[in-house]
């Protein structure tokens, strides 16, 4: 699974590479990424999120929102409740 990962080279901000004796090694990327803050909810979307998704955690599931955030290149988003809120229809509809 590690190997796999280090062809497809996936990580966002690292190379990794394999050395002998089973090393893993992981190297900052050349390129520099500027740093965007996290979208901020509103107490709000996280009461709405509440009853969008009873019994779920809201900051389980408002981690889980940023992780995807990250992951789609941290995009400047105009309103994160509705992004959220919509994220979170999306994903707890799925379950």
């Amino acid at each position: 699974m590690i190997r796999d990962m280090i062809k497809a080279g996936t990580l966002p901000e690292y190379d990794m590479t394999e050395e002998e004796g089973d090393i893993i090694r992981f190297a900052l990327k050349d390129a520099l990424i500027e740093a965007m803050p996290p979208p901020r909810l509103t107490d709000t979307a996280l009461d709405a999120a509440r009853a969008l998704a009873p019994g779920a955690d809201v900051y389980a599931l408002e981690a889980a929102w940023r992780a995807h955030w990250v992951a789609l290149g941290r995009r400047r988003l105009r309103n994160p409740d509705a992004t959220f809120l919509g994220w979170v229809k999306r994903s707890h509809s799925a379950s």
